[in-house]
């Protein structure tokens, strides 16, 4: 018994490093090593959790569509791609990777004992402090900067290499505490050990670092998340009008977050006139290669933002590639990049869209394959919790769409973050399976 508690806490330990760790360069080799320990001691304790996964219809039939797009990949590789050898040693490095979390996800929650090291509350609080240490951090961060008398930059990485990566982990972070919220404000549980002072200071300090990373898709994130829980606040809470009141401040503080950030970036004042010379792909080249062709020349006469160019055009560009060649040309982060040098013989960069990067590289079979798969799980979770209301089917619900719709405007499905997303929604799946079951009640 003693060596089952220890065998517990030590992958207790390695998930929530993991999840600490994700984002931060250079720890590549660390988070390989704790991926492969945690998923042989979560297989050697709790194997039988993967049979108890398909005791459910609906999640039985996600991990199908799931084990069929895991397939797809390496027979595209060698069938229909002209990178076989590529796509097999990203398929290994990306996506194994990536099942072997989800993997770990499903088997880190003790089913059975009450007094388990991995019993749910645990697991959650785990997570959670780890990925609260990203936005406290940004806080801290801001509060020093202000205090050695500099000015704030545009947006702060944090400990993560780019801003653009702090907002991702903050904003996921995001939607387990907005979880955790409703669940206290609306059904009076809690699963996070965390008093509702404590959670309050964490709400407030994560609407600051949400801020502070400064990344539109961050804003436009929380101001999607902040509609849903409003629109879920009218229709769980008993007291309409408290909970009309709720939503109102919920989403004026939403949009005063986006205000705060359009007065902030510059970048949205030139986006509206910007899109029709980036949609013109033909007369402008730019997006194809930004050594060899000319930055295009707003009617103002000043050149274009590259962000504000780059994204809508080779979105489109990603979206035509696919149209050219329906099989995919391979799976891998290069998929677009070989897509262009096989269309045009030249071309650099990526879509700045991650599944349009995979619909490249998988083609539509493989695409449709995994919209149905996260389709599956948005339907699960939401059923499951309309049975029976807890933080897992809710928190499932919301990061199933937050992932996918950001990685739909951002390359967000690779490397670590696609690890974490299966990691997380491995946790969060069985969760919502068992708790449906009245197992932790």
């Amino acid at each position: 018994m003693k060596n089952r508690k220890v065998l517990e806490t030590i992958i207790l330990v390695c998930v929530s490093l993991l999840f600490f760790i994700f984002p931060i360069e250079g720890t590549t080799g660390i988070r390989n090593v704790l991926l492969i320990l945690s998923l042989i001691l979560a297989l050697y304790l709790f194997k039988n959790n993967l049979k108890s996964v398909f005791e459910h219809k609906i999640f039985k039939m996600a991990l199908l569509l799931l084990g069929a797009f895991t397939l797809w990949i390496p027979l595209q590789a060698i069938f229909f791609s002209e990178y076989t050898l590529y796509s097999l040693n990203e398929f290994r490095d990306q996506w194994l990777l990536a099942v072997a979390g989800f993997i770990i996800g499903i088997c880190s929650i003790d089913l059975k004992e009450k007094n388990s090291v991995l019993k749910p509350e645990n697991i959650i609080t785990a997570v959670f402090m780890a990925m609260f240490l990203h936005v406290l951090y940004t806080d801290l961060y801001a509060l020093y900067l202000k205090l050695q008398g500099k000015e704030l930059p545009l947006g702060i990485g944090g400990l993560t290499r780019a801003r653009d990566e702090n907002s991702f982990m903050i904003n996921t972070f995001a939607l387990l505490l907005f979880a955790e919220m409703f669940q206290r404000a609306v059904h009076k549980r809690r699963l996070v050990k965390i008093g509702d002072g404590g959670l309050a200071l964490i709400f407030v300090s994560t609407l600051s670092a949400i801020y502070l990373t400064g990344t539109r898709l961050g804003v436009i994130t929380f101001i999607f998340v902040g509609v849903t829980f409003a629109v879920l606040f009218i229709k769980h809470l008993k007291n309409k009008k408290l909970a009309l009141s709720i939503s109102l401040l919920i989403v004026s503080i939403s949009m005063f977050l986006g205000y705060l950030n359009i007065q902030k970036d510059s970048r949205w004042q030139t986006l509206i006139e910007t899109l029709p010379i980036a949609f013109d792909t033909k007369n402008h080249k730019y997006w194809l290669d930004r050594k060899k062709y000319p930055r295009p020349i707003l009617p103002n006469g000043t050149p274009i933002n590259d962000s504000n160019y780059l994204r809508p055009a080779q979105m489109k560009v990603a979206a035509e590639l696919l149209m050219e060649y329906p099989l995919g040309v391979g799976f891998g982060r290069r998929a677009y990049k070989h897509a262009l040098v096989k269309k045009y013989n030249e071309g650099h960069g990526h879509p700045h869209s991650g599944l349009l990067n995979l619909a490249d590289g998988v083609g539509i079979p493989g695409i449709i394959l995994w919209v149905a798969f996260v389709l599956t799980l948005v339907i699960f979770s939401w059923k499951t919790y309309n049975k029976n209301p807890n933080f897992f089917a809710l928190a499932l619900f919301l990061v199933s769409i937050g992932f996918n719709s950001r990685s739909l405007v951002d390359m967000s499905f690779q490397n670590h973050n696609l690890v974490m997303f299966l990691l997380l929604i491995g946790i969060l799946s069985i969760g919502s399976i068992k708790y449906a079951k009245n197992i932790f009640r």
